[in-house]
């Protein structure tokens, strides 16, 4: 799953989504995808990466991936 994961998130912030430098992006979902496409954000030049996830443990590994801000799909802003 992590093999085609990067690919297709990273490739989605830049081919897709078009991301440009001082975006403000929104992450739904933190697993292998979402991840990847927080590393094609960043590379675009995103000023602010939001991960919206159900897990919060899930929060944790994206701090690895500059993901700054959170919040928990229950509607609970951390």
């Amino acid at each position: 799953m992590l093999g085609c994961g990067v690919p297709t998130g990273y490739g989605a912030a830049l081919n897709t989504a078009k991301v440009e430098e001082g975006s403000n992006c929104a992450i739904w979902g933190l697993g292998a995808v979402g991840l990847a496409v927080a590393m094609g954000c960043r590379a675009a030049g995103a000023k602010r990466i939001i991960g919206i996830d159900i897990n919060p443990a899930k929060f944790e590994i994206g701090k690895a991936y500059q993901v700054e801000w959170w919040i928990r799909s229950s509607g609970n802003v951390l």
